[in-house]
């Protein structure tokens, strides 16, 4: 999987890396100690989220919102 120079630009603290190449995005997981995979129907679908969330508003992630009330963030 392919950190590459665009991870830089992201913001979101719950983002871990991505793979083109299976269009997925791996984020932290729910549980301690887990992952998890966003499986997106297009590469546009996922650099689309990735962009609306990751880079720019993560906080309207329902992933980074749900992580957010694990760590008691709301």
């Amino acid at each position: 999987m392919s950190k590459g120079r665009e991870t830089v630009y992201v913001k979101c603290p719950y983002y871990r890396r991505e793979d083109r190449k299976e269009r997925q995005i791996l984020c932290e997981g729910l549980l301690d100690g887990t992952d998890l995979y966003q499986r997106f129907p297009s590469l546009d679908a996922m650099l689309q989220h990735k962009n609306c969330y990751c880079k720019i508003d993560y906080r309207k992630c329902p992933i980074a919102q749900a992580l957010d009330r694990k760590y008691d963030y709301e």
